[in-house]
């Protein structure tokens, strides 16, 4: 479930819509899903809005901490 609520807020955020009954701004929005190929959050993500925003961004890879990731 960690997942989906990041995936969720990740979203919501991008979107300025409420996160667990509090307001956003509408901002961008990177989503780290390390475990994922693009396609299984391409399909993920279409499962929670037929309306995509150019205000969320994923990557399936990362440098570490202390590497990179900063």
């Amino acid at each position: 479930g960690k997942s989906l609520l990041a995936r969720d807020m990740c979203l919501s955020i991008a979107k300025g819509e409420k996160i667990l009954g509090q307001q956003t701004k509408k901002e961008t929005a990177l989503y780290l899903c390390l475990e994922d190929s693009f396609q299984r959050i391409q399909s993920r993500l279409y499962e929670l809005t037929d309306e995509p925003t150019e205000e969320l961004h994923f990557s399936i890879m990362s440098e570490s901490i202390g590497s990179g990731l900063e």
